[in-house]
């Protein structure tokens, strides 16, 4: 895997320079750039003693695009800067990683884009995705807004199902800490709304039809009346042209695309495809493309009334890849009639300003980080020529034909290599147990989703004496090879203690829990750093994170109702109130609030199955092997 060099003091030489800068069109000059910073731009520019002349006669040089949304995988780092995607911005992500991979070590180490991040999307409590933090009401805005910021968070980003009370509060606090807030609408909230809270940005065009998903109402004059609404702030928009227009084409059976990435994406992808294909008929295909149509109209008509458009991908949702998507997204925004000139804009200069790195990026000149474009054509007559730029350059590193040509072959071996793996079963080893314990029960679960294998874990109960019982497992997933253990200790129906280690990439996240004087001590850290120490003053149930030893403690439960669990919010802790419920069929489900758990057991207290949800996501768990090592096991209660 190519690692960026040590930085360079480089001449840039001959090429048409498309600096960006309002007011100054293209010239042939010379750009130097030194320590990852542009230095000088200019036609007659001295060249510095020991720089290294790299000869662009012939050629035009660009800023690097940013793309305006996209949920980041440390896989994908090659693909943007292979399309000449150097800058990112996230809209939500696994906050135990998304940190991490923003560090200049991690950037430099892909190589890949850099990163601006909201950390995690605000949501209600049936959030779209896992990776969301869960908030009821204007209360819960208040305690984990000041957290996220804590991290270091770049802006803010809000999903669907935020209930308007907790939206209405979060635009107003976090304007009041200088963040800017994106996503799409909540329900219950309308483009009017959104002008008179004003929200920064919106994501997606769904704002904008008279009354949700009503596209065949949204004609020429309803747009005009829109516009004309709009205030003089209106929002920004990211339209996701792209995001609909997949949706009417047929990639065929073996498209290239799926070779570059890894193989639960072409899982994710494929069963996309099949649930749509029943509409690729003529009159399904007439109906998407006239709605894509006032997609286009609409698009046009903002930029033409000067309504900021910051162009993103939404990569790697379904046939949108990453870097190429953003290309597919700009296309489009030149069918919809805007001149590539403006686009090309629209994707650096503009771009820059809306995610706030105004004075960093998007332009070149003295100052600005050294994120360049080098094209074998002029973007001003045709945007083809930014999918392969030639030669790039990143954070003043140059990454030459050849670089870029490694960086190539590399993706497709890694690829070829995991999907190899991923034919292959899973292999994890038993968890670590606690000494001078009496083990009562082990087994193994593998857990799937859209019929395929994601993860397997083994487990074991151990019994500590005095009613203390030892919960430990061990488990690794297909989709980014993350190992994750898990020991905790319940006595009694109450969490004593816990030990929590995940493994992503080379880096360690470990969570550990105490329980002293009462309550329970939290510590974290991040590769052996310390990050912080928190306390929790309640009774609680179990520590939930994801595992299976969630059901077999659920199992072991004497009473049904209300309990009071700890969980994660990526690695933030977090208090959940469940419910917990047992049917007459033997069925144990826990109403999580943002979804559920329901679990079966076997005679020795086995799992047999879990089911779990969270928002519109559904991960099944079976049981596939158990031993009660000649006991009794751990009889589940309630039978």
């Amino acid at each position: 895997m190519l690692t960026l060099a040590l930085l360079q003091l480089l001449a840039l030489e001959g090429a048409t320079v498309h600096t960006l800068v309002p007011e100054e069109g293209p010239r042939v000059a010379t750009v130097i750039v030194r320590d990852g910073r542009i230095e000088a731009v200019g036609e007659d520019l001295a060249v510095p003693a020991g720089a290294e002349r790299v000869d662009l006669a012939g050629r035009h040089l660009v800023p690097g695009l940013i793309d305006g949304m996209v949920h980041h995988d440390l896989e994908h780092d090659p693909l943007y800067i292979l399309a000449g995607v150097t800058c990112v911005r996230d809209l939500g992500n696994d906050l135990g990683t998304i940190f991490a991979a923003r560090s200049p070590a991690v950037r430099d180490r892909g190589p890949g884009p850099a990163l601006v991040v909201c950390g995690a999307a605000f949501d209600g409590p049936r959030p779209s995705t896992t990776e969301s933090v869960v908030v009821g009401g204007a209360a819960d805005v208040e305690d984990k807004l000041p957290r996220l910021r804590e991290l270091g968070i770049d802006f803010v980003a809000v999903q669907q199902g935020l209930g308007v009370g907790a939206w209405r509060r979060l635009v107003l606090l976090a304007h009041e800490q200088g963040l800017a807030v994106w996503g799409p609408l909540p329900a219950g909230v309308d483009l009017a709304d959104a002008v008179a809270a004003g929200v920064d940005g919106l994501c997606t065009l769904e704002a904008f039809p008279p009354s949700p998903g009503a596209w065949d109402e949204l004609d020429a004059e309803a747009v005009e009346t829109i516009l004309s609404g709009l205030g003089s702030a209106p929002p920004a928009v990211t339209p996701l042209l792209r995001a609909y227009a997949q949706r009417g084409e047929d990639p065929g059976r073996e498209p290239a695309v799926l070779a570059r990435l890894a193989p639960h994406y072409e899982a994710w992808w494929r069963a996309e495809l099949a649930g749509r294909r029943d509409a690729l008929d003529p009159q399904g295909l007439a109906r998407h493309d006239a709605l894509l149509g006032r997609q286009l109209h609409l698009v046009r008509r903002l930029w033409e009334a000067g309504v900021d458009l910051f162009p993103g991908s939404a990569a790697p949702n379904p046939w949108i890849a990453p870097g190429d998507g953003l290309h597919d997204e700009l296309a489009l925004f030149v069918r919809a009639g805007i001149p590539p000139a403006a686009v090309l804009e629209l994707a650096t200069a503009s771009a820059a300003r809306l995610a706030g790195l105004e004075g960093e990026r998007g332009t070149i000149q003295a100052g600005r980080v050294a994120d360049l474009l080098v094209l074998d054509g002029d973007p001003r007559r045709d945007l083809a020529c930014l999918r392969r730029p030639a030669r790039v350059v990143l954070r003043g590193v140059l990454l030459d034909e050849r670089d870029l040509e490694r960086m190539e072959d590399d993706v497709l071996e890694r690829q070829a290599a995991a999907r190899e793996r991923a034919a292959r079963p899973l292999a994890v080893q038993p968890p670590d147990l606690p000494e001078g314990g009496r083990l009562l029960l082990t087994g193994r679960v593998d857990s799937g989703a859209l019929g395929r294998e994601v993860s397997v874990e083994r487990y074991a109960v151990v019994d500590l004496g005095e009613g203390l019982l030892a919960y430990c497992t061990r488990a690794v997933d297909r989709a980014g090879g993350t190992r994750t253990s898990l020991n905790q200790r319940i006595r009694a129906g109450r969490l004593e203690g816990f030990e929590l280690a995940v493994e992503r990439g080379g880096d360690v996240v470990t969570i550990e829990g105490i329980l002293v004087a009462d309550q329970l001590r939290i510590q974290r850290r991040f590769n052996g750093t310390h990050i912080d120490v928190s306390a929790i003053h309640e009774h609680l149930a179990l520590f939930d994170a994801g595992s299976v030893s969630t059901a077999l403690v659920l199992g072991q439960r004497d009473e049904v109702g209300e309990l009071t669990v700890l969980t994660l919010e990526d690695i933030e802790p977090a208090l959940a109130r469940w419910t917990l419920e047992r049917t007459p069929e033997g069925v144990h489900f826990a109403r999580t609030g943002v979804g559920g758990v329901a679990c079966t057991f076997g005679p020795h207290g086995e799992v047999l199955h879990i089911e779990r949800t969270r928002g519109s996501g559904t991960i099944r768990t079976a049981g596939r092997q158990a031993d009660a090592h000649g006991g009794a096991g751990l009889p589940v209660r309630g039978r």
